[in-house]
């Protein structure tokens, strides 16, 4: 006689633990597949429509958020008036890049750098990569640059002073 204190053993049927496991499998299985056709769709066609739409939100929100980023400092009068004032002032540029860095809740996937009228580095915050001189120059545009990160979507937009004179470039990147 087994003392009470003592669970009882129990026998489990080999049958109905392999029924157990292959429903278990099925179930598994089938959300699986469930979740296949619902993520990617049930043709190669539509999975190819929802990655594009994918790719292309994704491309988009990336896009305006560099030209917000590259606007709100291009329009910040400390650009302008910090630019122009040559070294003096380039502590207060980095202290705008650190500030709008902040304002979009502390991410630091966007690197923005702003440029002189002669193209020159004067502020950067996060990881810049080296942008060809001609397109700092320029006007606003958006353009894709190799670097050693791979490649990078860049928006550069001119920073104006008084007279709608160019007192330097701004790149968000």
């Amino acid at each position: 006689r087994v003392p009470r204190f003592l669970p009882r053993e129990r026998q489990v049927s080999w049958r109905r633990l392999i029924a157990a496991g292959l429903t278990a499998a099925g179930i598994v299985l089938g959300a699986g597949f469930a979740t296949e056709l619902w993520r990617f769709g049930s043709t190669d066609d539509a999975t190819a429509s929802r990655v594009e739409a994918d790719v292309q939100a994704d491309f988009s929100a990336m896009s305006e958020g560099l030209a917000r980023v590259a606007s709100s400092v291009a329009s910040n009068p400390t650009a302008a008036t910090s630019l122009d004032a040559g070294e003096n002032g380039q502590r207060a540029l980095f202290d705008l890049l650190r500030d709008v860095r902040l304002g979009r809740g502390g991410t630091t996937d966007v690197a923005i750098t702003i440029y002189d009228s002669q193209g020159l580095a004067r502020a950067w915050a996060g990881r810049p990569s080296a942008l060809p001189p001609g397109r700092i120059s320029g006007a606003s545009d958006f353009f894709v640059t190799p670097s050693p990160l791979g490649l990078r979507l860049v928006y550069v937009q001119p920073i104006l002073a008084s007279r709608a004179r160019r007192a330097g470039s701004v790149a968000a990147e």
